[in-house]
């Protein structure tokens, strides 16, 4: 049975990520396909990975999860609960450092400056940062795509970066891969490439060390192969900015060999059914 890389149709053929991935896969004898989510579930086994176009088409992606048949990594469970921002106060709740976040209508978290998002959304779509002024028309923009999220906006993106560690959980422990710091381009505060951020290969410090202690405690209850904690240091101490369980991008090119712990850490879990 060949092991299908779910994308979407602006990357048929997958991303340098996807293709790392499935390269290392097929080093070790395994049958590797790219499938588009829109093109329905496919019947053998799928690792969710860029099915980046999700977010203006959540009832047709939540049709597709109730579709899958076959097993999925990570699992439709971990998803669901993965795919509405909402899991941050499901952290708060147990105690994990998270960015403080409230929803809706409740009262904002103390700021003088607050970023505004859906609850379920990816690559900074439709994410404010705003004053006390500009909140309240924030809020309602974010309203027309869903329930909003309010965060305080944190001056350490922008003046030291945001974190992403990296970790592949096969039959055994969760292993870190590896890290990256993503700072945001001139005059932005969105990290993500695509909006002109930057990134190079770090090592996390001791605070995110014991960050991903609480972060991989938590996940525990979950069957998980794939994680990127997102992370932000204020005033030494690690903060959850968010936790990416299906389709984030996995920084490969700058760890080169981590695509063959992916690879390994996949074909144990498959091999220990």
């Amino acid at each position: 049975m060949s092991i299908s890389f779910l994308t979407c149709s602006e990357h048929p053929e997958g991303t340098v990520d996807d293709r790392l991935w499935a390269d290392a896969l097929r080093s070790h004898g395994e049958a590797v396909r790219f499938h588009s989510w829109e093109e329905g579930a496919p019947e053998d086994m799928t690792l969710f990975r860029s099915v980046w176009d999700y977010v203006p088409k959540r009832a047709q992606f939540l049709e597709f999860l109730n579709g899958l048949k076959g097993r999925a990594f990570n699992p439709v469970e971990v998803i669901r609960w993965n795919l509405d921002k909402r899991y941050l106060l499901d952290l708060v709740a147990a105690g994990v450092p998270t960015v403080p976040t409230s929803v809706g209508n409740e009262p904002p978290p103390k700021a003088s400056e607050w970023v505004v998002k859906p609850a379920i959304s990816a690559s900074a779509y439709k994410t404010f940062r705003v004053d006390e002024k500009g909140l309240p028309g924030a809020i309602e923009e974010v309203r027309k795509d869903g329930l909003p999220l309010i965060q305080p906006f944190l001056r350490e993106v922008v003046e030291q970066g945001e974190w992403s560690l990296l970790y592949f959980r096969g039959s055994g422990k969760p292993k870190f891969s590896h890290a990256v710091l993503k700072k945001p381009g001139s005059g932005d505060f969105r990290v993500q490439q695509e909006h002109g951020g930057s990134t190079e290969r770090r090592e996390p410090d001791a605070a995110l060390e014991a960050l991903s202690v609480s972060v991989l405690s938590y996940l525990e209850r979950f069957d998980w192969l794939y994680l990127r904690l997102d992370a932000v240091v204020v005033d030494g101490r690690a903060l959850v900015a968010e936790l990416e369980l299906f389709e984030p991008f996995l920084f490969f090119e700058y760890a080169p060999g981590s695509e063959d712990l992916a690879a390994k850490a996949l074909l144990e879990k498959i091999k220990g059914a």
